[in-house]
């Protein structure tokens, strides 16, 4: 079935171009690559999933930087009311578009309440700064470190961005960054910023393509054996301080 176009958005970053099939399937393309559809979704509801793995009680808060078209979202609402107490979820999105057709396409298809998280049209840099501690900070950014579309996003991966996550980031919980790529120079950075580094591996299939998606998780200590293995975590780095 061929996908056909819906809406457009011009920025000065780019075109960003939503299509659809009969409104059932969604698919976001930027400058004409292909940033997320919504055949294809698996490693976002782990990425969700994980976020309130990492969570302990209802003060805990999730930031996640990237709506796109609402699984992550929907899997961390949707896991943490299976907890006794859910943590508070904020989303921040850099094209305010982008949360309008959320709210006016994709929403209702995931089952969600307009009002279950808080949606902010802004840079996730800056949202970060917005409370002393996260518990939680689920970065999906275009399609990974490795490639972004923008000057702002590309900041949150060198050493200055690392630092300012590392600062803003409860003890006990960690930064999980979704990549459609393996991305060595981000563990090394992240290492550098006083971070140990491990990596969850998704394997998503449409269709008769299998394809590998890649969530790093950069916690401030060293995690509990039993619970990296459930999660699936293997180790990559330590700080290098130690």
């Amino acid at each position: 079935m061929a996908w056909d176009l819906l809406d457009t958005h011009a920025s000065e970053h780019g075109m960003l171009e939503l299509y659809t099939q009969g409104m059932k399937e969604f698919m976001i393309r930027f400058d004409g690559i292909e940033l997320m559809n919504s055949m294809l979704h698996t490693s976002e509801d782990v990425l969700g999933e994980l976020a309130v793995a990492f969570c302990n009680d209802s003060d805990d808060e999730i930031l996640i930087g990237g709506l796109g078209l609402g699984f992550t979202l929907a899997a961390a609402i949707k896991a943490g009311a299976q907890r006794p107490q859910a943590p508070r979820v904020t989303v921040a999105e850099l094209v305010p578009t982008i949360i309008a057709w959320y709210q006016h396409y994709f929403c209702t298809g995931l089952q969600l309440a307009p009002d279950c998280a808080r949606l902010i049209a802004g840079d996730a840099y800056q949202i970060i700064a917005d409370s002393a501690q996260w518990q939680v900070i689920c970065l999906d950014i275009d399609n990974g470190p490795s490639y972004l579309s923008t000057s702002s996003n590309q900041k949150m991966y060198a050493p200055a961005g690392l630092q300012h996550i590392a600062a803003h980031l409860a003890p006990t919980g960690a930064c999980l960054v979704w990549s459609a790529n393996e991305e060595a120079d981000m563990v090394t950075q992240a290492s550098n910023a006083g971070f140990y580094v491990y990596l969850r591996y998704v394997h998503s299939q449409l269709a008769a393509r299998v394809f590998e998606q890649y969530i790093y998780v950069l916690s401030p200590q060293v995690l509990d054996a039993e619970f990296a293995q459930q999660q699936q975590l293997h180790f990559l780095a330590k700080p290098v301080t130690l």
